[in-house]
């Protein structure tokens, strides 16, 4: 909407179909099913969108050399092999902005620990965030969530790759160079705020900024207007 011609993509298994369509696959197919859950990881979903950019058609309509990157959560976190994979592909991402990226280091006994006190921090901050985009949220939100069985079970299956430590990991071979806003919820003990701050000392062009809130505060409509004006200046 600020007139940045934009591809949003999508996560593997989010693609929609009929529940039997769905329910036949896996009931005929399921090694394949198997087969594809088996290699869900961050590096790969880096590796589909340098895929989706370089596709020929896309020239006519894009920049495909020159690009920004946003997204949230999920996808805050695999723009960091998207960072790593990007300048041999040919592109150049010239202004990165992850969002509440998670697992900086992988989960583990002190991850745990960290993580204790997080369920009631977000369940308070849904009540807050009910109350303050109740019209936002009810308009478009609600079509957002897909509850398609095949979605679901991805869903599970993303789950290693996004708590294993992989996007931290990735974090120090991203460019010295590289122009990157990482924007982490101070009560997002998830997000590891400090761990990003510390894989990022050596990188003078990225900075980590804490905002107030929790993980589910990248729904607030708040968070979307400083998003808005990052990429409008």
């Amino acid at each position: 909407s600020i007139g940045i011609p934009s591809i949003l993509v999508g996560h593997v298994g989010e693609e929609r179909d009929s529940v039997a369509r769905e329910f036949g696959q896996f009931l005929f197919k399921p090694w394949q099913t198997v087969k594809e859950m088996r290699s869900i990881s961050l590096a790969r979903q880096a590796h589909n969108m340098l895929e989706i950019l370089q596709y020929p058609r896309l020239g006519m309509q894009f920049d495909t050399e020159h690009v920004f990157l946003h997204g949230n959560s999920r996808g805050a976190m695999v723009q960091f092999p998207f960072l790593a994979m990007a300048k041999e592909r040919g592109v150049d991402v010239t202004f990165a902005m992850p969002v509440a990226p998670c697992f900086a280091e992988g989960l583990g006994k002190e991850t745990m620990e960290e993580l204790r006190g997080t369920p009631g921090k977000e369940i308070s901050n849904v009540a807050r965030l009910a109350v303050r985009n109740l019209f936002n949220m009810t308009g478009t939100g609600a079509s957002t969530v897909n509850l398609s069985p095949k979605s679901l079970l991805y869903e599970l299956a993303h789950a290693d790759s996004l708590m294993n430590g992989d996007a931290g990991r990735f974090a120090p071979q991203t460019p010295h160079d590289q122009n990157m806003l990482i924007l982490a919820y101070e009560s997002d003990l998830a997000g590891q705020k400090d761990k990003w701050q510390d894989l990022y000392l050596n990188h003078p062009n990225v900075h980590v900024r804490g905002v107030p809130g929790a993980h589910l505060s990248i729904a607030d409509k708040r968070t979307k207007a400083l998003v808005m004006r990052t990429f409008d200046a």
